[in-house]
């Protein structure tokens, strides 16, 4: 169950940039989250309209919970969300429930997202 939340997210992420190369562009995750907020569900072809920043930033959100739910099936949870949170979703639609849980879970995603880009940028400097 975990791994099929897992795909649809990655799915999502990927679908975002369909094509394009993927931006080194700093997150806004402001921005983001205020596009987030105006839809109940979310689309991939929409989120492909956004600016780079906000879609760069989407991306980075979706990696953390990515990062999240594998944790928690490595520590033995198979089900990180309920199968219903699910229904509805793939890999181009967000459905109503990720989406609320993407802003529930926000600000501790962000806080991953930066701790992971700083141990990136600490990494590239130390090479």
């Amino acid at each position: 169950m975990g791994e099929d939340l897992e795909a649809i997210l990655f799915g999502f992420a990927q679908a975002m940039f369909s094509g394009e190369p993927v931006s080194s562009t700093t997150p806004d995750f402001e921005a983001a989250l205020a596009k987030l907020s105006e839809n109940r569900t979310l689309k991939a072809q929409s989120a492909m309209t956004w600016p780079i920043p906000a879609k760069t930033a989407l991306r980075e959100l979706l990696i953390c919970w990515i990062f999240v739910i594998r944790q928690s099936i490595e520590q033995g949870d198979p089900s990180p969300v309920p199968q219903d949170w699910i229904s509805g979703s793939s890999s181009t639609r967000l459905n109503e429930k990720l989406v609320a849980e993407i802003l529930n879970r926000s600000d501790a995603l962000i806080s991953l997202s930066q701790r992971r880009r700083q141990a990136l940028e600490d990494r590239g400097r130390m090479h």
